[in-house]
């Protein structure tokens, strides 16, 4: 979807910073040695800082949002043009199990972290969705089901921000200190953090691999919410009708555009059929995109605001959070 004229303001201002710090990255990783940090990163980190000095205004917001949705959702069908199907085929069931255990382990964790907490059933489940699966789309997808209500949704789409927002940082240096292989930091970056975005941001930080393969590992898990929506809908059976015609609605949203292109365009590059100079500009075009929705996203995040909305939620999230991270890490170790 074209932006419309009221998204021109914020889209302009995500594009600017996304943009210079896309061609700045190569002039500063020629002049300034040991410069690690790629235009992906750089751009979430200064929009970051910026937003807490020029805080986003209602004529700012529209075009960022825009930046955050659409043009992220544009980045990652490019990103497609890059996956080699055989390299993630090297991951193997064993890594899909653990996985699959890993999403099961976090959503029952966020019901008794909540609990323990002093939060509601509707908190727990929004925490251990969003933290298993895909962040604050699947907590919009699966609230319906679980009579979260208004205030539980925003809180818990608050923490999972934040603390994705900390893992965008936080988890590369946790896999630079622990000398992880190519393999575990992709499962840990892919199969940890909250949103597309922050994986995007964090596996990109430690390589281009990494932000590669740990894309594709976030897309199996949001393929995953079609049967976490479809259990919880059936569960709800004092509200069957409304939760199966929800179920759809959710289903529908599961299967974007993006993830079509992706999974076409990774397909094609497997099979050999994305000829080398297309892939390149593709490729090309991702790290634009990519850099101009984190700036997006970047200028967007408050942190003072999102740490004021509740002690308690952000410490059931944090601990949801801390358990699948550790979950993951001992079970690559052992597999």
């Amino acid at each position: 979807m074209l932006p419309r004229p009221p998204q021109f303001p914020g889209l302009a201002w995500a594009a600017a910073l996304g943009l210079g710090c896309h061609f700045a990255t190569p002039l500063l990783r020629e002049n300034i040695e040991g410069w690690a940090l790629g235009g992906v990163s750089l751009a979430i980190l200064l929009g970051f800082l910026l937003g807490q000095i020029i805080a986003p205004t209602t004529r700012t917001k529209p075009g960022l949002k825009y930046a955050e949705k659409t043009v992220l959702a544009v980045a990652i069908g490019f990103l497609g043009a890059r996956l080699d199907g055989g390299a993630l085929a090297e991951l193997g069931w064993p890594t899909a199990w653990l996985l699959l255990a890993m999403m099961l382990l976090t959503i029952v964790a966020g019901r008794v972290f909540a609990y323990l907490c002093g939060l509601g059933p509707g908190m727990g489940w929004a925490l251990g969705v969003g933290t298993a699966v895909c962040g604050s789309s699947a907590i919009a997808a699966t609230a319906p089901f679980v009579d979260a209500k208004e205030e539980e949704v925003g809180l818990s789409v608050g923490v999972v921000n934040l603390l994705g927002t900390i893992g965008i940082f936080a988890l590369p240096a946790i896999i630079f200190l622990m000398s992880s292989p190519e393999e575990e930091a992709i499962v840990m970056t892919g199969g940890s953090l909250h949103a597309v975005g922050h994986v995007v941001a964090a596996g990109y930080t430690v390589s281009e691999e990494v932000g590669i393969g740990a894309t594709a590992v976030k897309m199996g898990r949001i393929a995953l919410l079609v049967p976490t929506v479809l259990f919880l809908a059936l569960r709800q059976q004092k509200r069957r009708e409304k939760g199966d015609a929800a179920a759809s609605q959710g289903i529908h949203k599961l299967l974007p555009g993006y993830l079509i292109a992706f999974v076409t365009l990774a397909t094609m590059n497997t099979l050999g059929w994305l000829p080398n100079s297309v892939g390149d500009v593709l490729a090309e075009l991702a790290q634009i995109t990519m850099a101009i929705a984190m700036a997006g996203i970047g200028l967007q995040l408050q942190l003072r605001v999102l740490i004021q909305q509740g002690p308690s939620t952000l410490l059931a999230g944090t601990l949801c959070w801390v358990l699948q991270i550790g979950f993951l890490f001992a079970g690559m170790r052992l597999l």
